[in-house]
């Protein structure tokens, strides 16, 4: 996959995981430009949050609501994986299982945001085993809410609120 779509080994490595296994879908990450905009949003966001100010959320939330709103009116583009808002909640997902495993082995060689081990790393040290399942079981709310059509606004501006209050 590296030589055939020009990517890099961290960036393989993290397609093929997301991907979980499934060829097509990593071949289908790896060619969605989109995707890597996805990640940097949400690798700042997790990075952020911890710190974040009230106004700081809502423009935040605001933005997410525009990506997602801008990809849903992009509408019907085979060669996409998944939508905006489906792998923003997978990368939180995959953000989050790096810290706890870093948390519970430290060993950064299991990482797969390895370009940011140090985050990570400091996230592990502040973030307690009960606020990185609290921050999972946000995770899975914000799915089961979005799949309700509860207001996408409140719904992401409660994960941002979920994940800040956990990583302190």
């Amino acid at each position: 996959m590296q030589t055939k779509y020009e990517i890099v080994d961290y960036q393989s490595q993290m397609v093929a995981t997301f991907a979980q296994g499934n060829i097509g879908k990593a071949i289908a990450l790896a060619t969605d430009s989109s995707f890597n905009e996805v990640k940097d949003k949400v690798v700042s966001l997790c990075k952020r949050a911890s710190r974040m100010e009230e106004n700081q959320i809502a423009d935040e939330v605001k933005a997410i609501k525009e990506a997602n709103d801008s990809d849903k009116k992009a509408g019907d583009d085979s060669d996409k994986f998944q939508s905006f808002v489906e792998q923003m909640l997978d990368l939180i997902t995959l953000w989050f299982r790096d810290v706890l495993l870093y948390k519970a082995t430290l060993n950064d060689n299991l990482l797969l945001f390895t370009e940011n081990s140090y985050d990570i790393q400091e996230q592990a040290q502040n973030c307690s085993y009960l606020g990185l399942n609290n921050i999972v079981d946000a995770i899975t709310d914000t799915r089961a809410r979005l799949n309700a059509n509860v207001n996408f606004e409140l719904t992401i501006m409660l994960l941002i609120e979920s994940i800040k209050e956990n990583t302190r």
